[in-house]
């Protein structure tokens, strides 16, 4: 099971932590770790969804390498500095929305959500969904809706790429300020995943992986693919 989350853990709360982090701290402009390997699995052509793009990093990245891409924040400053980040001469201009993934999610909220974002995708292309340290910043409950919301989305030949911090890096020393954090059990997040048929092309565990400054996080990575292609 995961672990007790700390921080706050109002959903204004966490917003209000990321809005500031967003407006008055300056963040890498590099590309993470996580995003140099996934260029791995990535086609010449592809769209990529990212969820969490905090100030666009990873997301800007990858449409400097030309691909499609489209980011989703829950922190409208994140989304105008990704925005503002954005550099005139991008090979391809991302799409930068701001989407919270609280509440209860009817059936016909899920799937207006989910036709948005498919309405924006080059259905001819792979599609990649992106989640770099997102889980670990959203609720159990969250979490829920947004792996409802992979399915919901219904595509074809989809991949899904997470990043987040694991059970174990709960006791590993912290740099930044404290804020809601929730450490994940990878092996039952991989069980509900195939419990909604995808499958599991790599997980690994691991320190050396998601290293800042003097923190090195214990994280996982996992690669999925869509029940379409099983």
């Amino acid at each position: 099971m995961d672990s007790e989350p700390t921080g706050a853990q109002s959903i204004e709360a966490r917003l209000a932590h990321w809005d500031k982090t967003y407006q008055n701290y300056e963040l890498p402009n590099y590309p993470s770790q996580f995003a140099v390997f996934v260029c791995d699995y990535l086609d010449n052509k592809q769209n990529i969804i990212e969820f969490g793009c905090g100030s666009g990093r990873d997301a800007l990245f990858f449409a400097g390498l030309g691909f499609k891409v489209s980011g989703f924040d829950g922190s409208k400053v994140g989304i105008e500095r990704c925005i503002g980040n954005t550099p005139d001469d991008v090979s391809s201009r991302p799409a930068f929305k701001h989407l919270r993934i609280d509440g209860d999610w009817s059936g016909e909220q899920l799937a207006e959500i989910s036709a948005g974002i498919r309405s924006s995708l080059d259905t001819s292309q792979r599609t990649l969904v992106y989640a770099r340290f997102f889980l670990q910043s959203i609720t159990k409950e969250e979490q829920q809706n947004f792996l409802d919301l992979l399915l919901a989305l219904d595509v074809r030949n989809m991949m899904c790429a997470f990043e987040f911090r694991t059970l174990r890096d709960e006791g590993q020393s912290k740099i930044t300020q404290p804020h809601y954090r929730r450490f994940i059990d990878s092996l039952q997040l991989l069980k509900e995943m195939d419990s909604r048929g995808f499958n599991i092309e790599y997980f690994v565990e691991g320190f050396g992986l998601a290293k800042f400054k003097t923190e090195d996080a214990h994280v996982a990575r996992v690669v999925f693919t869509s029940p379409e292609q099983g």
